[in-house]
């Protein structure tokens, strides 16, 4: 293949898109987003009777169904603003409201795959990649290839709901760690039918 100018400026360009995608979807993440679409994802995703929908009382979980007929009704949020709940406090705003926490991380990174194609081709493929190992190695769990590409985005989620800069810079770089050796596993030419190349990861096939 002949390393033509415009050839040069496209890998170029390729590669510093590379290792900004984290920061990319948490820009996404703390976007304005409408309550009422994140609201109806979890109905659609979730039966009446869930936890996360249903709501409690004396101190139980609240519910989503509860929480956003109290908050937020017919109104555009970041899930930042969360943060008013206290969802990483050890004390009861956490007991009422860790239910709300998961089910919206769970909605904003559905959103976010449908705005984000390319992560979400990812994301599937390291899933599928990740549970294919793990079913060729078991019990050597210690030699699976990272797959917690989505996982990880919705701890990101949690973080930014948290306040805590700290503790989204944190979750920021184990997410992009995670796209980056994503992105490495497929390049790696990886054979599931097979076994792995002698030199990867330290271990030699039998």
């Amino acid at each position: 293949m002949k390393l033509t100018k415009q050839l040069l400026h496209e890998m170029i360009e390729e590669a510093m898109g590379q290792g900004r995608e984290a920061e990319q979807i948490a820009k996404q993440l703390k976007g304005w987003m409408s309550a009422a679409e994140v609201n109806e994802r979890i109905r659609e995703s979730y039966t009446k009777n869930s936890d996360y929908r249903k709501g409690g009382f004396n101190g139980s979980p609240m519910g989503t169904d509860q929480f956003f007929d109290t908050y937020y009704v017919g109104k555009n949020f970041k899930i930042e603003f969360l943060s008013r709940f206290y969802f990483d406090k050890a004390n009861r705003f956490q007991r009422k409201y860790a239910i709300v926490a998961d089910a919206v991380a769970l909605a904003v990174s559905d959103i976010l795959m449908e705005r984000m194609p390319e992560i979400k081709e990812l994301s599937d493929w390291a899933l599928s990649a990740g549970t294919k190992e793990t079913q060729r190695v078991y019990p050597n769990t210690q030699k699976i290839p990272p797959y917690r590409v989505r996982p990880d985005i919705i701890y990101l989620a949690k973080a930014i709901m948290s306040g805590d800069a700290a503790k989204e810079a944190e979750f920021k770089e184990i997410l992009q760690a995670s796209i980056d050796k994503a992105r490495e596993l497929q390049a790696s030419d990886f054979d599931y039918e097979g076994k792995a190349p002698e030199d990867w990861r330290g271990w030699t096939p039998k």
